[in-house]
């Protein structure tokens, strides 16, 4: 499948420079014409067949248990093939152009799957897509930095030798010299990270529910006009980033971190 999407946009990029080979200046944003008349007869001939037989045997051969086991959570509310739509789809959209043309393709699919293109699990919860970067991550044996996904890195694993999986551990690995981070320092970055969100939810300014005016008196409730007070930001992106980190601790054992979280969560009724 992998090289299915290489081979289209390699086919898109040929002829691209072709359109563009006499060109001495490009300051067009869309697709030429031609290009994307090129581009719907491309993705109406061969892709869109494609994608319809490969998601089909997607949904017959696999099913929830053969997601990787080294994902920070189990993946229970889908199924291989619907995430498989979900990304595929996401990655068309980025063709601006051909947004009708994506979204009628990710209809089919969904019929294909017996799901509706309008129900709330084909819309949200794109778990294959979450991500969580720590940036210029050192490592301590060869003092190689890079940004690293602690969500979607699941190559960067060692395990025990041990099948069942609660006794396994899980590192995160340097690419250069195949030793592992020190997971006190991810563990103490992502403390640091969660502990600036909550400031930042606890300082943010209140404004009123009517005029939108910013409270200037700490300790009142209501605003001259009567209406109350709230606040300026919700806090989906504190939940948000609890539900991540929440299992990323869950899957290294990150006990301090796990603590927080759990904290947060009872103060904010988020669990309830």
């Amino acid at each position: 499948m992998f090289y299915l999407r290489i081979g289209f946009a390699r086919s898109i990029y040929d002829r691209l420079r072709d359109e563009y080979k006499e060109a001495t200046s490009i300051t067009q944003t869309n697709l030429p014409v031609k290009v994307l008349e090129y581009c719907r007869g491309l993705f109406t001939d061969e892709l869109y067949q494609q994608l319809m037989s490969v998601t089909n045997q997607i949904e017959r051969k696999l099913t929830k248990s053969d997601f990787d086991s080294t994902l920070p959570t189990p993946l229970s509310s889908t199924s291989p093939a619907l995430e498989f739509v979900k990304s595929v789809c996401c990655l068309l959209f980025l063709l601006h152009d051909m947004h009708d043309d994506v979204m009628n393709l990710r209809r089919d699919l969904l019929k294909l799957l017996k799901l509706s293109e309008y129900s709330e699990m084909t819309t949200t919860n794109l778990s294959s897509l979450t991500s969580f970067v720590v940036p210029q991550l050192v490592c301590s044996n060869c003092n190689h930095y890079r940004d690293i996904d602690l969500y979607r890195e699941i190559n960067s694993t060692i395990d025990k030798d041990s099948d069942d999986e609660q006794y396994r551990q899980y590192q995160y690995i340097c690419n250069q010299c195949h030793t592992a981070y020190d997971q006190t320092v991810i563990e103490q970055y992502l403390l640091n990270h969660l502990q600036r969100l909550v400031l930042e939810n606890v300082l943010q300014d209140a404004i009123c529910n009517k005029y939108h005016f910013v409270r200037n008196v700490y300790y009142k409730i209501y605003c001259d006009c009567g209406e109350l007070y709230q606040n300026l930001h919700t806090t989906r992106l504190l939940n948000d980033t609890c539900i991540i980190l929440a299992q990323i601790a869950s899957k290294h054992q990150m006990t301090a971190l796990q603590q927080q979280i759990q904290f947060l969560n009872r103060l904010n009724h988020w669990n309830e």
